[in-house]
């Protein structure tokens, strides 16, 4: 009998129908799943009272992204409160305030985890097309909830992994702006035999050296001769602290350090090439 069943249910899912159908299925259970895990994971757990009163708006208080709204207090492989705080990575503040008088074509966000950086850029460059790419699935929904709350969602085009080829293809030729923090994957996109394809491209690319010890030296070296190469490295918590608003006084350094701490391994380092 099963083998009879498995027999129909083979030859039913091989036809136009039954692959339109799997097609439905398939998205509706990664949406699902998505929707279960979102639901019954509380990322607040833990959270002083007075932390989760202070940020429980979800709207970023500070910093180049100030009032961009979070559909909740998710945020994928990352620490939330530096985000809504507007501390996360603000060492590169002053390099965005150079770029923002830029006119790019588009801009590519690549490891754009719940949409920090897609939707940011898409409410500081309103009229540039911002492509955002990660591969994990949670992530890509998230983002795409990010845009809907900022209403952006027309302007932020997610997509799942940024290939050589797919990258290649999209910025090639075009005055762009990239952002890249995929955990290592830089030193497969970077290189001397496709630093071409970045000749018209601005970028800031998050290094990640325990995967390459020398990672800062490599893709130096593939993007130095076309760019203006420079690098800047991350604060530690307790400077980041030290250097909160005044809307923090009433914050104990304990809670003010809970704050800012982006929970990194060790501090990092950021190559901007600019042309």
């Amino acid at each position: 009998m099963h083998k009879s069943v498995n027999f129909i249910v083979d030859k039913l899912i091989t036809t136009s129908a039954g692959k339109r159908f799997l097609a439905v299925y398939n998205k509706a259970s990664l949406y699902l799943n998505h929707r279960y895990n979102y639901q019954f994971t509380d990322p607040t757990t833990g959270l002083e009272n007075k932390l989760y009163y202070f940020f429980n708006d979800l709207v970023v208080k500070d910093g180049l992204f100030k009032g961009m709204k979070y559909p909740s207090f998710n945020a994928v492989f990352s620490s939330i409160l530096p985000k809504l705080s507007g501390t996360y990575e603000n060492e590169l503040n002053i390099v965005f305030d150079k770029l923002q008088a830029n006119r790019y074509e588009l801009i590519v966000d690549i490891g754009c985890a719940e949409g920090y950086y897609a939707v940011g850029m898409a409410m500081l460059f309103p009229d540039t097309p911002i492509y955002a790419f990660d591969t994990d699935i949670t992530a890509q929904q998230l983002c795409h909830e990010m845009a809907l709350l900022n209403q952006v969602q027309d302007q932020v085009i997610i997509n799942g992994e940024c290939t050589i080829e797919v990258l290649s293809t999209l910025v090639n030729g075009k005055r762009c702006l990239i952002i890249s923090d995929c955990e290592g994957y830089e030193e497969e996109l970077f290189t001397d035999e496709r630093s071409h394809v970045f000749s018209k491209c601005d970028l800031i690319v998050e290094l990640h050296p325990f995967e390459n010890k020398n990672i800062k030296k490599d893709i130096y070296d593939a993007l130095s001769n076309g760019h203006q190469v420079q690098f800047i490295s991350s604060l530690d918590t307790n400077r980041k602290a030290f250097e909160l608003s005044e809307n923090y006084i009433h914050f104990s350094n304990l809670q003010k350090a809970q704050i800012v701490d982006e929970k990194r391994p060790h501090t990092m380092d950021w190559l901007i090439a600019t042309i």
